[in-house]
């Protein structure tokens, strides 16, 4: 039974697919089956590149360009609650601009780690592009099952 959360599946498909098409390209070249998995091997490595990029996008760079794009539209806002002296974080109020400026950092870093776990995209708890790299090697493997 395979276990993902989010787009992490996708993963195993990409790979999965990488395979196939070596495949297909693999017996329309030649009759050897050696070759064939050859072929197979090197797919399945380019399917499971895919699957690490797009890992890495939806673990990585979209979480982070999310956060960066919150940031720029909260420190503003927050700026100006904290001139107006209504500024309030975990029930306490500046008494000082350093302080208020303080708790507008504070505000901010926890709300970048809440960006970090809402883009988490798994297989067998294992974040999508690392375990792209278990199937890599998986399919070298199989590639030098071909020579």
């Amino acid at each position: 039974m395979i276990i993902w959360r989010g787009w992490g599946i996708l993963a195993f498909i990409y790979t999965l697919v990488g395979l196939a098409i070596g495949a297909a390209i693999g017996n329309a070249a030649s009759t050897d089956n050696d070759s064939t998995l050859m072929f197979m091997g090197l797919g399945g490595i380019v399917g499971a590149a895919g699957g690490f990029a797009h890992g890495w996008y939806l673990n990585v760079i979209s979480p982070r360009k999310k956060a960066e794009a919150w940031e720029a539209a909260e420190r503003p806002r927050l700026q100006q609650v904290a001139q107006s002296g209504q500024l309030v974080y975990r029930n306490t109020q500046p008494t000082s601009a350093a302080e208020a400026d303080q708790m507008i950092e504070s505000i901010i870093a926890d709300g970048r780690g809440q960006f970090k776990r809402a883009g988490y995209h798994s297989v067998f708890w294992v974040p999508m592009q690392w375990i792209s790299i278990v199937f890599a090697l998986i399919c070298v493997g199989i590639l030098f099952l071909g020579f």
